[in-house]
């Protein structure tokens, strides 16, 4: 299996034979839920990695790209994988979205919160605007746990997702080498 490297150049498997890794898929690089999970969870950030869990995004857009929305919204040198072939996510089995996930009324109002609060900023997508995201728990090569959105409005618990007591979906075969 290709190997894929995260922005630091190290492989993400070698990066989860280290510790245990949150991998957070992103919708698109504009997409306002997108921004408000990276802000969700800067202030999450160190309790994780002091329960030995670190933060990997994973996007559709640029390294460039990437690394300015996770910085504009806060997170400080922001370790993550530009995807814009969406392998990862078909290996993590990330669906792309049915109209009812985009455009559910419950998206929209969320949506307009966002940028009614102005926590959001309104830019382009950079990225496949109909993929689904996700997050997973994998630790040596192995997914122990994920959530892959139903709608893309979700706010799964990273924390409990992180947390080895957490109940979600199936796990996803393993990255191995």
């Amino acid at each position: 299996m290709k190997a894929y490297h995260a922005s630091d150049g190290m492989s993400i498997y070698d990066h989860t034979q280290q510790s245990a890794m949150l991998i957070v898929f992103l919708k698109s690089i504009g997409c306002p839920f997108c921004q408000r999970t990276v802000q969700e969870l800067v202030p999450q950030r160190r309790s994780l990695e002091q329960s030995g869990v670190r933060l990997l995004f994973v996007h559709m857009g640029t390294p460039d790209q990437g690394k300015k929305m996770l910085e504009e919204n806060g997170m400080e040198r922001p370790l993550h994988v530009s995807d814009p072939d969406q392998r990862l996510y078909q290996l993590f089995e990330l669906q792309r979205s049915f109209a009812r996930q985009i455009f559910s009324p419950r998206v929209w109002v969320n949506k307009a919160k966002l940028y009614f609060t102005k926590s959001v900023k309104v830019n382009e997508a950079a990225g496949d605007i109909n993929q689904m995201p996700g997050a997973f728990l994998v630790h040596k090569g192995v997914v122990e746990r994920g959530y892959r959105h139903k709608y893309i409005s979700d706010r799964p618990d990273y924390f409990a997702l992180a947390d080895s007591d957490g109940n979600t979906d199936p796990p996803t075969p393993s990255l191995g080498r």
